[in-house]
């Protein structure tokens, strides 16, 4: 018997990863984005790396409204600057960062669930 999970059309997911493309749904990337379940918050995310990160880079995850942050940190789990995980603290926010194909599942996994996620992803 094959059993197939049925997604609403207006829900975000990550359909295909690999190091330097994202694939959501539809839509295939070459670059880095920001992503909840119900939209691509930052279509031109411009890092590359996360050498690249700030919190200029960060302000549009960390303006989410969301209970789970995730950052995808690229081929490998890095931690992100300093700056980024006291910016989260001093909200009450708590960010967890992994290598970017790891973040997109959880993504996956926690969308479906129901959960307020966002994602940023460096592609």
């Amino acid at each position: 018997m094959q059993l197939e999970y049925e997604k609403p059309d207006t829900l975000i997911f990550v359909k295909h990863y690999k190091s330097g493309e994202l694939t959501l749904s539809q839509q295939t990337f070459s670059h880095s984005v920001i992503i909840t379940p119900e939209k691509i918050i930052n279509n031109n995310w411009d890092v590359k790396s996360i050498d690249a990160l700030n919190l200029d880079a960060i302000e549009a995850l960390i303006e989410l409204d969301a209970h789970i942050y995730l950052l995808g940190t690229g081929e490998t789990s890095l931690i992100p600057p300093q700056e980024i995980i006291i910016a989260f603290a001093r909200l009450g926010k708590s960010i967890d960062f992994m290598d970017s194909a790891a973040a997109c599942r959880t993504f996956n996994i926690l969308a479906n669930e129901g959960r307020r996620v966002a994602a940023a992803i460096i592609v």
